[in-house]
């Protein structure tokens, strides 16, 4: 048995794998709300996702009991995946400093352009990360962050995403997957490294390895202690 939960931009869905039978015996959806302004804010609370998540996986329990073959002791693992590009932001006791800005948020488009120019042009950003950095990455909505909220920009000490949220949530672990780090912005996808160059710019008054999330390959198991 396997649990598979996708954090999506308009709600979370839980399904129940029955690996076995090779069907889904279980599946739930729980609804998010999105803080929208025509100037292109498109923002969550991160706790709307823990509630949906934990509303759609009761659904989904809830219909797999029904399947002769369901234990709670067969499920072997969970598997997340989730909206990329959103900028979720802790403090030292792991509460969110602000909403989630998230990929369709395009209010940070100016930030963005000043990223590109001060990083050299379009054909630097590529030699220096591998990609061209979009306003949907993460990387304008933090110096965005920084420019309205310097006093709360400060007490940052956890940098993450939407899945990376869920699976801290989940398990303690503050990681993320290199695919999901490739949209920052602040990742060299070649050397699939955070680069550091980039962050020191957006960020100065940070310490990048401590508050960006340890690398892992999706294949990689994140254990509960």
């Amino acid at each position: 048995m396997y649990i598979g939960i996708d954090c999506g931009t308009q709600g979370t869905k839980a399904i129940v794998l029955d690996s076995v039978q090779k069907k889904v015996i279980g599946a739930g959806y729980a609804k998010h709300e999105l803080i929208t302004q025509s100037n292109g804010r498109r923002e969550q609370q991160p706790n709307w996702w823990i509630e949906a998540l934990q509303q759609a996986l009761q659904i989904a329990l809830k219909q797999a009991k029904n399947s002769p073959h369901f234990s709670p002791n067969l499920v072997k693992g969970i598997g997340i995946s989730g909206q990329q590009h959103g900028l979720v932001m802790l403090d030292k006791n792991d509460r969110p400093l602000y909403k989630a800005k998230l990929w369709c948020d395009t209010e940070t488009a100016t930030e963005n352009d000043i990223l590109i120019e001060k990083l050299g042009g379009q054909t630097a950003v590529f030699e220096k990360l591998g990609i061209i950095c979009q306003t949907g990455y993460t990387a304008s909505k933090l110096s965005w962050f920084r420019q309205n909220y310097p006093d709360k920009f400060a007490n940052i000490r956890k940098i993450m995403l939407p899945h990376d949220y869920l699976n801290y949530w989940l398990t303690g672990k503050f990681c993320t997957e290199f695919g999901d780090a490739s949209g920052s912005g602040y990742f060299d996808v070649v050397k699939r490294e955070w680069k550091r160059e980039v962050f020191k710019y957006l960020a100065p008054e940070l310490n990048m390895d401590e508050v960006l999330p340890k690398l892992l390959s999706a294949e990689q198991k994140n254990r509960c202690d």
